[in-house]
Parts: structure tokens; sequence; C-alpha cells
């Protein structure tokens, strides 16, 4: 579960970030430019208390992954893109070891891009990481950011805009809603450990498993069926999470169109052989989320939402 909590003007914060830019592997991206003769205590709390007085433009937080402090993050509205309005940046880095490298950090950007787009109302969100970092830039890319640009000899502009190819795609989350509007099945799963994808024999690219409602079918029966046409799973433990829903629309917020279906999350405990009768060509396990989606103004967002809800 992925939570952000408002940085406070507290001693165990400060000391918190001060262990964080100790790392070498944080303070070489992060914390160089801001620290260039090191890092102390007073430092970080001259660098970052107007922000924790809520006194700065910079909302500070910090990331918690299943309870525990994970890592750093910062948003605030920008006019680094002149004659653009709604236009907000993010600065972010996992500050604990043992959550590197595991998709943690392109759920956090979907999770707080998602929040930026539908609570502030942001149009374009930018990020400004070091062209060398190619861990980091990798981790924005699979999150939807495109490089856009340049700032200043060594960062790059990164840019995730609302609008893409003239439509408006969002993807929203509700408790629950009406059995009758529920058309789709997707089941976001893990097995020893890993993510498990599926890939179908006519793309090169990789998709949770899942589909469409039969007719009279339980929405549960749904996933159960999807599950294993899509995996071959014979043994696991499936439970719905919540439902979602894609809305559509023009750019000029015409033609709306939202459409509904239920997002589950499974731990598989035995796979048989892939049903060769179906779609899918085969399936691959990921430590980290892939890069190449089928649907990648959706999934991951819907990852997002698992790793934020349930504790792996």
């Amino acid at each position: 579960m992925i939570n952000f909590r408002e940085m406070q003007d507290t001693e165990e914060d400060y000391r918190l970030l001060l262990s964080w830019f100790s790392n070498p592997d944080v303070f070489r991206w992060y914390g160089q430019e801001d620290f260039p003769d090191g890092v102390s205590l007073d430092l970080v709390k001259e660098k970052y208390r107007l922000r924790c007085l809520r006194a700065d433009a910079v909302t500070p937080a910090v990331i918690e992954i299943d309870g525990r402090p994970a890592g750093y993050i910062q948003y605030y509205k920008t006019d680094d893109c002149p004659g653009e309005s709604d236009v907000w940046g993010i600065d972010l880095f996992i500050g604990e070891d043992d959550f590197r490298d595991r998709g943690y950090g392109t759920a956090i950007l979907n999770k707080m891009t998602g929040y930026l787009f539908q609570e502030k109302k942001a149009g374009k969100i930018i990020l400004d990481p070091e062209q060398d970092n190619k861990r980091a830039i990798r981790c924005y890319e699979k999150a939807g950011f495109i490089v856009k640009g340049r700032i200043g000899e060594h960062q790059l502009l990164m840019v995730l805009e609302k609008n893409m190819q003239g439509s408006i795609v969002d993807v929203c989350f509700y408790d629950e809603v009406s059995d009758s509007l529920l058309k789709y099945a997707v089941i976001v799963s893990r097995f020893q450990g890993q993510w498990l994808f599926c890939k179908h024999k006519n793309r090169s690219t990789y998709e949770c498993p899942g589909g469409h409602r039969e007719p009279g079918e339980d929405i549960l029966a749904t996933a159960r069926r999807e599950l294993y046409e899509e995996t071959g799973a014979r043994k696991y433990s499936l439970k719905p999470v919540c439902v979602y829903s894609v809305v559509r629309s023009s750019a000029k917020g015409a033609d709306r169109n939202e459409t509904f279906g239920l997002l589950c999350y499974a731990e598989i405990y035995e796979l048989s052989e892939l049903p060769a009768e179906f779609e899918m060509e085969r399936i691959t396990l990921f430590t980290e989320l892939p890069d190449a989606w089928t649907y990648p103004e959706i999934q991951p967002r819907l990852m997002a939402k698992i790793m934020e809800t349930v504790s792996l």
C-alpha cells in the first residue's frame, strides 16, 4: 500500500531525510546540488523547514509503503513552461534500498500524477532528471513521461500531458457501482514473488489477465475464467479490490464515454500449461513492471491502485 504523508516540522522527519541523503545512491542524484559540501541535520532543516511549515510553494511528503517510510516526494505549481498554465512539477526519490527495482517508482508516480490531474486540475506535469540517471528516466517513461527537451546542460525535461492524441483518458475508482455496469474483469497477478503478465499472440506488448464479461455471467466468475484462460492458473487466491472505470472524451470535453470493470488481485500458487485454444501466446514474470504496455494509459493506473491497497 502506497501512501503520501505530508512532512512535518519535526526532528524525526528531518533525521529521516538526513538518513536518505547520507545514502550515496540518493545523494549522487538528488542531494549533491543542494548540499555540495556535504549534508548535515542543520542543512536539511535549513533547506526544508519552510516547506514543512507550509510557508513555501513546494509541498513535501514522505512516501510510505505498507506503513514504512520509503522515500521522499514533493510537488509544486511551476512556471517552467512559459505561456502555459496549470503546469505542475514533481521531484522524488526512493530512499530505502529494499524498495528499489521492484516497480514502486512507477506506481508512486502514477498515484501522484493521478492526484495532480484530478484534484489540482493539472494540464501538464514535468520532471527534470539528470541525463545520466538512466534508472530514473526509465521509471518515468514507464509512467508515461516523454522527453521534450533540456533544462540546462545536464537535465532533461520530461512531460506528461493529460491531453493525449486529441482525447482525454481518465481512470477512476469506485467502491461499488450497479452490477449491470460491470463489463470487464482485470486481474493483477503475482506468482512466486513476481508480477505475472500475458503476451497476446498478435502483439509485442504485455498486459494483465482480464477480459469481457459474458452474458449472464457473475463478474467474479469472469475473473476466474479469464485468469485460467490467459495464464493457466489452477490454484490461487482471488479477491476483488474495487471497481474501475475508463473515461474517454474529446479534448473539448464532448463525446464522453465511461466503461466499468472489476479490478481484482490474485496470488497464484500453481500454473498449468497455458490453454492453446485462447489468444495468449505466453506468460512472463517480471520483478519490475514491464516497459511495453498494451494499454499504457490504463494498466499502470490499475497496477498503482493494487500497490496502494494490497500488502504484497
